[in-house]
């Protein structure tokens, strides 16, 4: 009889551990509107994301991050649902005050596709195996990607999924030391005075939705050149740290 409560028990608690392990991985949806939504990262998506854009780290925690869905225009003039990783709740290194970035990019992406501003693809840069020169190759934008800026140890701000990368193979990096341009092949999207479907100016839609909410703008730097990109707060900030950058700490 003792052994039949103990294996009771154990099969009590082992199913108790599973159904909190599933519960703390997938909570509630927001929506802005239709076809805008976030929420927590589900189960799957974290397996999915486990050893590709995320790794075990010191600086961000997948209860740091949410899954956002949003409708876009693809180059092809239909809609689409893509998905975008991000930041939820982070302190400003500039005000000190709390920023829901998840919504603000729900914002965004809807003042894009009112807009019918062109995103060609929007997909997790896992199924790229987080690999940037080839996602960029495939013309997708995405955010969240735990990594290091090239040539140095500094960890990018697509780590904390405060920055995305838009329409990247005709919005380039140009690196004016090197003369590295990424992706690989779009040197001739450097003249930024190009008609190209996609192609990111200061003042367009898509800037204006960005920069609206203090986004900056890659495009508008000196080294590199980073047509494609967008952060949340200035390069010139303090970089976050765990201490300050979730709202739960």
């Amino acid at each position: 009889m003792r052994n039949f409560f103990c294996k009771a028990l154990s099969i009590l608690a082992v199913s108790c551990g599973a159904f909190l392990v599933r519960f703390n991985c997938f909570a509630e949806n927001f929506t802005l509107c239709d076809g805008f939504s976030y929420q927590d990262i589900p189960c799957e998506v974290q397996e999915f994301m486990k050893g590709k854009s995320y790794k075990e780290n010191e600086y961000v925690k997948f209860e740091d991050l949410r899954l956002c869905k949003v409708r876009h225009l693809g180059f092809d003039g239909k809609e689409h649902e893509g998905k975008l990783v991000v930041a939820y709740e982070v302190k400003s290194p500039i005000t000190g005050q709390t920023v829901n970035v998840a919504k603000e990019v729900l914002e965004i992406f809807k003042d894009i596709y009112d807009a019918k501003y062109p995103i060609e693809k929007m997909e997790l840069i896992d199924y790229y195996d987080a690999d940037d020169e080839k996602s960029m190759r495939n013309h997708n934008t995405c955010a969240f990607n735990f990594r290091y800026i090239n040539g140095t140890k500094k960890i990018s701000w697509h780590s904390y999924g405060l920055a995305i990368d838009i329409n990247p193979f005709v919005n380039p990096c140009f690196h004016p030391d090197s003369k590295l341009v990424e992706p690989a092949g779009t040197e001739e999207y450097l003249n930024r005075n190009l008609s190209q479907v996609g192609l990111i100016k200061e003042g367009d839609a898509c800037h204006k939705a960005f920069a609206s909410r203090g986004w900056e703008w890659g495009g508008s730097w000196n080294d590199p050149k980073d047509y494609m990109h967008f952060q949340k707060f200035s390069w010139r900030c303090q970089r976050p740290e765990p201490k300050y950058l979730t709202t739960n700490s």
